[in-house]
């Protein structure tokens, strides 16, 4: 690895710059990019115009896992009067790019460009067949990147849409670690007098309720598990007490191949609709809508 690190630092010295882009297939655009070099500030020129215009991308795309010359693909009489190279390649002190595409997947393209700067020598062979060793290993970095952000894009979107929900939900592998709680779960938790997180762990407040939840989890999460179960937990008083669902979770969403269950907590004290939603919902005016409120208040009391 020495000797290619020497070549690969040449190839880096008689360049100004590189590209690193994440093309979307679902979309059409770029999802993700990385520029270095003078090219940096006219990346987001380039995701929002000059993308679409790319001659280059679609050539490294089609090329079979091997590296590419700018110069090589493209006539100089084309590039002369191409809107892309002239007003964004060149506009960045570039005149040749050396790519290849690292990744290759249904949903993502992933393209590595090398930027040799304008008046500076073309990419020496020994550099392009130093590049062309370290391609495997730059596609598999390329593929672990697009898909950790594709799982964090995944959950942040399931987490918001979670957090939509009037139900609590706790999301546990079976010994009750805590993967996954919405926003209205953690208002329950933080009163104490339901299920709880102690040390990562989901808990009821009394032994018998403990053992109950803790053998739900335990069958829902369970290998091959198909079905779920109910509980009940009381409160203080008169007030009414919590109804709790353990449900399995389909076995492609398992965290680390670990089945997980899904934990609904139905509060009887769950925000009730506010008159600008009945106002909203059934196109009432303020004042029916408050009328409305008052009335579903007090027979709730």
């Amino acid at each position: 690895m020495d000797g290619r690190a020497r070549i690969i630092g040449r190839v880096c010295r008689r360049g100004r710059g590189a590209a690193y882009i994440v093309s979307s297939k679902r979309t059409g655009g770029v999802e993700w990019a990385c520029f270095s070099g003078p090219s940096v500030d006219l990346k987001g020129d380039y995701i929002e115009h000059y993308a679409g215009l790319d001659r280059f991308t679609p050539l490294l795309h089609a090329g079979g896992g091997r590296w590419q010359a700018l110069s090589a693909c493209l006539p100089e009489e084309l590039l002369r009067r191409d809107e892309w190279y002239n007003d964004f390649v060149l506009k960045a002190g570039v005149s040749d790019i050396l790519g290849a595409t690292l990744f290759d997947s249904s949903s993502h393209t992933v393209i590595l460009g090398m930027h040799k700067e304008t008046g500076k020598a073309p990419f020496a062979p020994a550099c392009v067949a130093a590049l062309q060793q370290l391609l495997e290993p730059l596609g598999g970095a390329a593929r672990l990147h697009t898909e950790l952000r594709d799982l964090a894009w995944k959950s942040c979107i399931a987490r918001q849409a979670l957090d939509q929900l009037a139900a609590a939900v706790v999301v546990t592998d079976k010994d009750r670690r805590v993967v996954e709680i919405n926003d209205a779960a953690e208002r329950i938790m933080q009163r104490g007098e339901a299920l709880t997180i102690r040390a990562g762990r989901l808990v009821a407040p009394d032994e018998p309720g403990d053992a109950r939840i803790g053998a739900l989890i335990a069958a829902a999460a369970g290998t091959g598990a198909v079905s779920g179960g109910h509980m009940y937990i009381a409160r203080r008083g008169l007030r009414p007490g919590y109804t709790v669902t353990v449900a399995p979770l389909r076995p492609d969403l398992a965290f680390h191949d670990a089945p997980l269950a899904m934990i609904l907590i139905a509060d009887p004290e769950a925000r009730a609709l506010t008159p600008r939603d009945l106002a909203e919902l059934f196109g009432l005016s303020p004042a029916e809508s408050r009328l409305a409120a008052a009335l579903a208040a007090a027979r709730e009391r």
